[in-house]
């Protein structure tokens, strides 16, 4: 089963997305989108 890191990591790759212009248009910090990324 894929956890949500996972799930997140992939739907960004897929649209071409960097940490950096998703934490821009989600307003989400990048360090707290790589902790999820990593599952930390």
């Amino acid at each position: 089963m894929r956890t949500i890191g996972q799930v997140l990591k992939d739907a960004r790759i897929i649209k071409g997305l960097d940490l950096a212009s998703l934490a821009k248009t989600t307003k989400i910090k990048t360090t707290f989108l790589v902790s999820i990324e990593k599952e930390n």
